[in-house]
Formats: C-alpha cells, sequence, structure tokens
C-alpha cells in the first residue's frame, strides 16, 4: 500500500514539475544569429605622393594637382555596394537604448566646427559630434573609435593623425569634416528622426557651396536619412527616340531605385549624385567608425575605406564613369 503511495505521488510531483517547466519556456523566444560580414582583400592602390600634391622619396613636383595611380591588378576594384545593418551584438549585458535628448541636456557641449574648402577631394560627413569629441573639442575623438585609424590605414593619409589634427586636413590631404546634426549628444538614438531629417538641407547646401569630388556619410543610419530625403527628388536620365537623353520627372523612372534604395542601408557608392557648374560630387558610405558598433569589425571597415579611396583614384584620373547615377535637384 505504501508503495502505491510513493509511486502516486512521485507522479504527481513529476507532473507539476513538466508544466512548470513548460509555463517557463514559453517566456522565451528564438532570435536568429546575426552572422558577420564577410570580406575578400582588395589590392590596395598606391598614391604617387601625398594627396595634397607633394612627393615623398622622389624630388618635388610643381604641379598643385595630385597624381593618383593604381597598381597593376587583374581584378576589377570592387565598388559595389554590401547591406549589413549597423547592429551591436545581442549580448546578456547589452546596454540600455537611451532616449530622445532635449538639447539642454547637452548645453554645456559646443558644436565642433566644420573643416571644408572649395573642391575637396573627399568630404566626411557624421550624424553628430559625440560627447567625447564635443569634450576635446576635436572630430571622432573618442578612443574606441576607428576613424583616424582607417583613415591612415586605407591610404588616404600618409601619416596617422591624431583628432587634435582635424583642422589640418583639407590643406594636408583634401579631406574635410562636418556633420548632418551640429548639436553633440553621448549617443545618436538621443537625437531625434524629425531633429536629423530636417539637417538634410543645410548639409545639402554646404556641399553644394563647397563641392567636393566626394562626399562620404560615416555611418548607415546617415546613409538611410539622406536616400529618405532625396529619393523623391531625383531625376534620372531618358533615353530619346534620337540617341540622346533628358532629365524626366516621370515617376515609373524612378520605381527602381526607390525601391532598391530607400528600405535597407548599405555601403559604397549611392545612387544619387550632385551636379555643380564644373563638376559633380558624388556619394559614398562607409560603417560607422565607432567601436561600439561591431556588425563591422575593425578590419572591415579599413576594407571600405580603401574601395572609397580606390573611387577617388577612378575619379581623379577620369576613369569612372557616373552618366548612369540619378541626379540631385533641388
Amino acid at each position: 500500500m505504501k508503495k502505491e503511495e510513493l509511486a502516486e505521488d512521485e507522479q504527481t510531483a513529476n507532473s507539476s514539475s513538466h508544466l512548470l517547466f513548460k509555463k517557463t519556456i514559453t517566456t522565451y523566444s528564438f532570435q536568429k544569429a546575426t552572422s558577420l560580414p564577410s570580406t575578400s582583400p582588395a589590392k590596395r592602390s598606391h598614391i604617387s605622393g601625398n594627396l595634397d600634391g607633394n612627393q615623398t622619396g622622389s624630388s618635388s613636383s610643381t604641379s598643385s594637382t595630385p597624381i593618383l595611380t593604381a597598381e597593376p591588378s587583374n581584378k576589377k576594384a570592387k565598388l559595389s555596394t554590401s547591406t549589413h545593418p549597423e547592429k551591436p551584438s545581442k549580448g546578456k549585458n547589452r546596454p540600455v537604448k537611451r532616449g530622445i535628448a532635449p538639447p539642454e541636456k547637452y548645453s554645456h557641449l559646443k558644436p565642433l566646427p566644420d573643416y571644408l574648402g572649395l573642391n575637396l577631394d573627399i568630404v566626411f560627413c557624421g550624424i553628430n559630434p559625440g560627447q567625447k569629441s564635443a569634450q576635446i573639442g576635436h572630430h571622432f575623438g573618442g578612443p574606441t573609435n576607428h576613424f583616424w585609424i582607417c583613415l591612415h590605414e586605407s591610404g588616404l593619409t600618409t601619416e596617422r593623425l591624431k583628432p587634435t589634427e582635424d583642422a589640418t586636413l583639407p590643406e594636408r590631404f583634401s579631406i574635410g569634416l562636418t556633420n548632418l546634426v551640429p548639436r553633440p549628444t553621448a549617443e545618436q538614438n538621443e537625437l531625434s528622426r524629425a531633429e536629423r531629417t530636417s539637417s538634410v538641407p543645410d548639409l545639402l547646401e554646404k556641399i553644394l557651396e563647397s563641392k567636393p569630388r566626394i562626399l562620404c556619410f560615416v555611418g548607415l543610419g546617415i546613409t538611410q536619412i539622406i536616400k529618405s530625403q532625396l529619393i523623391p527628388k531625383v531625376k534620372r536620365r531618358k533615353s530619346r527616340g534620337d540617341g540622346k537623353s533628358e532629365i524626366t520627372n516621370d515617376p515609373e523612372s524612378l520605381t527602381t531605385t526607390a525601391t532598391s534604395s530607400s528600405s535597407t542601408p548599405t555601403y559604397g557608392i549611392q545612387p544619387f549624385k550632385a551636379i555643380h557648374d564644373t563638376s559633380e560630387t558624388l556619394f559614398f558610405a562607409v560603417a560607422s567608425t565607432s567601436g561600439r558598433v561591431v556588425q563591422y569589425q575593425r578590419k572591415d571597415k579599413i576594407e571600405q575605406f580603401r574601395e572609397l579611396r580606390n573611387l577617388l583614384v577612378k575619379v581623379k584620373n577620369g576613369e569612372f564613369d557616373s552618366s548612369g547615377i540619378p541626379l540631385i535637384k533641388k
């Protein structure tokens, strides 16, 4: 009799444990792991002399225009785009995102100055100054930021500069610096979407005035904001019966660009350009160089900067055909 009672009690306990486990497990959901991008190393192009035109290891040149050359290669330089959202790893100790911060929260921090010039090779545009950058008064000043490493390792500068040397970039290397939103915050999540989008016209005005060869967004989030504002305004060239082309506002001609470009941010060449009187500005994007962005490791970011440099080489040597890229119109 006692054995039967013990067996019955054991069965009841097992049943209760099973129900408790079943109830607990339903509070969790499966999340697919985000894989890191795999990149194939591209051959580094070689700059004959600095980007400011001064020769190294040879006699100085009298030309004010730097000469860019690429190493012989059997492979064509990759200028295609790749899609990977900038997301930190989903660890257990992932920090909680900050909410939108009112301007008075960081009113003690001053905006950073733009470092621009007329007809620069590249202008880099961040989303807004970080807290550390604003505290020291220099762009990309965070201790874990990869910007200055990427700039040097890609060959865009002949030496690794410090954030305190940011003002020397236009004169020494024909590189400029600016931000989409001027005011500093600790994190970009503290900027509202309305604040970001309302800053787009001011950024475009800077580009139309300074006329760089390439504007490079540092952060795929900026790319998404810019695209959302520009895609409806992009005009594509439409072929005519006489073999010539014309600018058109036909919505059907915008369908492919809008649907393929506005939803997912990508790095690489962007599907729009700005036209000036005698030149044009191409748009490029790289992943955020912040150390907090772990979806792209440092080597991946350096590779993207190398692709940017490869594009610059082609543009300066007249080897890049941009005729198929839609135009930005005010």
